[in-house]
C-alpha cells in the first residue's frame, strides 16, 4: 500500500484523477483488453461529435467501412453500441481511429457521448466487422492494401448517420491517392434533414476542391420525400447527376427509406449486384396479422422468468422487464447479443428461421416462439 503522503503527493501530478483511476486506466492500456483512450471530441454539428481514441495494443486494425462496438460506462453501468469507423483502413497494435455519434432522441448511450464524454475517458472497444469495404471482405482485422479494384468508378449514397462508413471510404480513397497517386471517379449524393446537420460538409468541400476526380452532390432529406419530388432516389436523379451510375460500384447507408429507394432502383435497372447497402436499423417483416401470444422465458444464469411477447424481439423485451442483456448493433449483425438457447424455440425475425435447442439466437432480431430456456 501506498503511504497517503505520497499518494497525495503523487496525485498532485495525476489531477483531476486519482492515483487509482490512473493505475485502472493504465493496466487496460497495457494489457489485453481491447479499449482505447479519447483523444479529441469535436462538434460536428449541433446534434453529433467527432470521437478519436486511441487504441491499445490489442487492437486488431480494421478495413475502412467496418464498424466497431463501443462500450461506455453509464452511471455504473457499461453500455455497447456500434458505430462506423471513419478513418482510412489501420493496422494491429496503438493507433488512433475514429467514429462520429449523431444523437438519437431518447437514446441512452448516443445522448451520453455527446453529453459527457471527456478527454481521457475510457471506451471499451470490440472487433470491428462489416463487410460496407471497397475490397467487398468482411475479415476482422485490418488490411490497408484490401482496396479493392483502384480503376472502377464509384458512387457513394449517404443520409444522415449513414455518411459515417463513407466518410471511411473516402479517407481510404484519398489515403490511397497520396500513397499511389490514382484514385477513381468517384461521386457523392450526400442526404442530410438540413444543411446545418449535414456531416463532414466542410470536409467533403475541401476534398472536392482538392481533387479532381471526386463530385459532391448535396441534398435536403425534408424535401425529398414524395413521389414526385426531382430530387427522390430514382433513376432519373441518377440519371441527372451521376450519367454512368448503372455501371459504377454503389454503395448506400442512411434512413431505410433511402436504401429501400436504392435497391429498387439498382434492381430495376438489372444492377443490383453492383450495390452495396449497410442498415442502422432493424429489417424486420410486417406483422403476419395473428394476435400475439405470451410466452415464458427463462434466463438460467439471472434466475429469472418472464413472461414475454411472441412479436417482439428478445432483446426488447428483457431489457423492458429491466434486465441487463449483452447488446451492440442492434439490428442482428455484430451477434454480440448471441446467446444460447437451452429449452424451447425461437424465431429470426428477418427471414422467418426457427432455432431449437442447442443453437445460438440473436436476442436482438429473435422472439420466442415456445416457452423457452437461455443461458443468460
Amino acid at each position: 500500500m501506498i503511504p497517503l503522503r505520497v499518494r497525495r503527493a503523487l496525485e498532485t501530478f495525476t489531477h483531476p484523477h486519482t492515483l487509482d483511476q490512473v493505475g485502472t486506466a493504465f493496466r487496460r492500456t497495457w494489457t489485453g483488453e481491447l479499449v482505447g483512450t479519447v483523444t479529441a471530441v469535436e462538434q460536428l454539428t449541433p446534434r453529433s461529435v467527432a470521437i478519436t481514441v486511441r487504441t491499445n495494443s490489442a487492437w486488431p486494425g480494421h478495413i475502412a467501412g467496418q464498424y466497431v462496438p463501443v462500450g461506455f460506462e453509464i452511471d455504473g453501468r457499461r453500455e455497447t453500441r456500434t458505430y462506423s469507423l471513419t478513418n482510412a483502413s489501420s493496422r494491429p497494435g496503438l493507433q488512433h481511429v475514429s467514429f462520429a455519434v449523431q444523437r438519437v432522441d431518447g437514446g441512452l448511450v448516443s445522448n451520453a457521448l455527446n453529453d459527457r464524454l471527456n478527454i481521457g475517458a475510457t471506451l471499451y472497444l470490440g472487433q470491428p466487422m462489416g463487410e460496407f469495404t471497397l475490397s467487398g471482405g468482411g475479415a476482422s482485422g485490418g488490411d490497408a492494401t484490401a482496396t479493392g479494384d483502384s480503376a472502377t468508378p464509384l458512387l457513394f449514397i449517404g443520409g444522415g448517420s449513414g455518411m459515417t462508413p463513407i466518410r471511411g471510404l473516402l479517407a481510404e480513397l484519398i489515403e490511397r491517392r497520396e500513397r499511389t497517386g490514382a484514385a477513381p471517379e468517384t461521386t457523392v449524393i450526400a442526404y442530410a434533414p438540413s444543411a446545418a446537420e449535414r456531416l463532414f460538409d466542410s470536409e467533403l468541400s475541401d476534398a472536392e476542391r482538392r481533387y479532381p476526380w471526386l463530385t459532391v452532390h448535396r441534398i435536403d432529406l425534408a424535401t425529398a420525400v414524395s413521389d414526385d419530388d426531382p430530387n427522390k432516389l430514382g433513376p432519373e436523379l441518377l440519371d441527372r447527376l451521376c450519367a454512368d451510375w448503372r455501371t459504377r460500384r454503389a454503395f448506400a447507408c442512411g434512413p431505410a427509406g433511402l436504401l429501400d429507394g436504392a435497391e429498387a432502383t439498382f434492381a430495376s435497372a438489372g444492377v443490383r449486384d453492383h450495390l452495396t447497402v449497410e442498415r442502422f436499423t432493424r429489417l424486420l417483416p410486417p406483422s403476419d396479422g395473428h394476435a400475439a401470444e405470451l410466452v415464458t422465458v427463462s434466463l438460467r444464469t439471472a434466475a429469472r422468468t418472464l413472461t414475454l411477447r411472441t412479436d417482439t424481439a428478445l432483446l426488447d423485451s428483457i431489457e423492458a422487464a429491466g434486465q441487463l442483456a449483452p447488446s451492440g448493433c442492434r439490428n442482428g449483425i455484430c451477434h454480440t447479443c448471441s446467446v444460447e438457447l437451452l429449452e424451447g424455440c425461437a424465431i429470426n425475425l428477418r427471414d422467418g428461421r426457427v432455432s431449437e435447442a442447442g443453437s445460438h439466437v440473436q436476442l436482438c432480431i429473435c422472439a420466442p416462439l415456445t416457452d423457452l430456456t437461455l443461458a443468460l
